[in-house]
C-alpha cells in the first residue's frame, strides 16, 4: 500500500509540469501585468484622480462655509440688531 503513493504522486507532479509549461509564459505576463496596474491600472488612476478633484473641492466649500460661519457668528456676538424691515 505505502508503494502506492509514489505510484500516484509523480505521475501527478510530471503532469502538473508538463500541463503548466506551456502557459508559464503568459500567466507570468498576467500576474505582472495585474501588479503592475495593467489594463485596469489607468481606470484606476483616473477614478483616483477625479476623487481627488472631488475632495478639493469639497474641502475648498468647508472652508467656505467656515468663513460664512464665522462672520455671521461675529455679527451676532457684536449685539448690533439690525432694524426690522417695513413690509411694503
Amino acid at each position: 500500500m505505502e508503494f502506492l503513493v509514489p505510484i500516484i504522486v509523480v505521475p501527478t507532479v510530471f503532469a502538473f509540469v508538463l500541463l503548466i509549461g506551456p502557459f508559464r509564459i503568459p500567466l507570468t505576463r498576467w500576474i505582472n501585468r495585474k501588479a503592475d496596474g495593467g489594463e485596469g491600472g489607468m481606470m484606476v488612476r483616473e477614478d483616483l484622480a477625479e476623487q481627488s478633484e472631488r475632495l478639493t473641492e469639497t474641502e475648498r466649500r468647508v472652508l467656505e462655509l467656515e468663513e460664512r460661519l464665522d462672520f455671521a457668528e461675529r455679527l451676532l456676538a457684536s449685539g448690533k440688531p439690525k432694524p426690522p424691515t417695513q413690509p411694503d
